[in-house]
């Protein structure tokens, strides 16, 4: 098993993996927020680095990617629109009624 991968064969990654940069805190907390509205429980892991020594949050990967790749919505199409009908000037036809 790759030790990126959890249990389930489900690819958790770090923001710095998946952006190839540092996040920074607060970027950190929005992703941490709305995985948590999704119900995704983030893991951890440990770097040692020469920037950073410590504990990492992850993610699934699939997760970072819907929430940095948002799916665009379809265009809505326009209804048709009904023709409206066509009204005709009356007639002088020199009938009485």
């Amino acid at each position: 098993m790759n030790e990126n991968n959890n249990e389930s064969g489900t690819k958790y990654i770090s923001l710095y993996e998946y952006l190839g940069h540092a996040a920074g805190g607060e970027l950190g907390r929005k992703v941490a927020y709305e995985a948590a509205k999704a119900g995704i429980i983030p893991e951890t892991k440990e770097v040692s680095n020469p920037a950073y020594k410590g504990i990492v949050y992850t993610y699934p990967e699939s997760f970072l990617e819907l929430y940095f790749n948002p799916p665009t919505p379809e265009p809505q199409k326009p209804e048709p629109q009904k023709p409206e009908p066509q009204r005709s000037e009356p007639k002088d036809d020199g009938l009485p009624f």
